[in-house]
């Protein structure tokens, strides 16, 4: 089993067959098959690649990167081939990356304002606009989006500072943020 001392943000592929984590000893994404055989190096940083995720069909990863002087997302095949940036903002100080179901789009966090946008994949290279999302006035609560439902229509996530978060779904059809915890009676 090859596996860094120190690893941290692990996120598991659609088959799950493969890890990948990022290794604190040189800050770069690695990936390595459930079994602990065939790691391999990504990324090979300067600057910490934050939040990496699957896309759906287990092809590429995305990440964050300040590798181009401001905080963007960069892409890369899972075999560690095809590095590309994906998005040119500089207005944003994105913090979260996570793929809409469908492979088509990815949801951007805003770490500052909270807000949360998409990036449409499918249009052309080199340059693809962010676009904000439907949201609620309550999206101010800090919502932290986890993980999209599977047919791409809610996100749940967790509302909250560092001193007590609750669970949440965001819906995005009306860009409603539900705190679950109180309804479902947990302190």
């Amino acid at each position: 089993l090859f596996i860094h001392k120190d690893v941290g943000w692990a996120s598991i592929s659609p088959d799950g067959n493969w890890l990948a984590y990022l290794s604190f000893d040189g800050w770069n994404i690695y990936v390595v098959r459930k079994d602990g055989t065939g790691s391999r190096q990504l990324t090979n940083e300067k600057y910490i690649p934050l939040f990496h995720e699957w896309s759906p069909d287990g092809k590429r990863i995305a990440f964050m990167s300040d590798r181009s002087g401001h905080r963007e997302i960069w892409m890369i095949d899972a075999d560690g081939s095809k590095l590309q940036q994906v998005t040119e903002t500089r207005d944003i100080r994105a913090d979260r990356v996570l793929w809409f179901p469908d492979g088509k789009k990815i949801l951007v966090l805003e770490g500052v304002s909270r807000k949360m946008f998409q990036v449409d994949m499918t249009a052309p290279l080199p340059v693809r606009t962010l676009q904000p999302l439907l949201q609620s006035d309550s999206l101010g609560k800090r919502f932290y989006p986890a993980s999209f439902s599977s047919n791409g229509k809610m996100i749940v996530g967790t509302v909250g500072d560092s001193t007590m978060s609750s669970a949440a779904l965001y819906h995005m059809d009306s860009g409603i943020l539900e705190t679950l915890s109180d309804s479902l009676g947990i302190p």
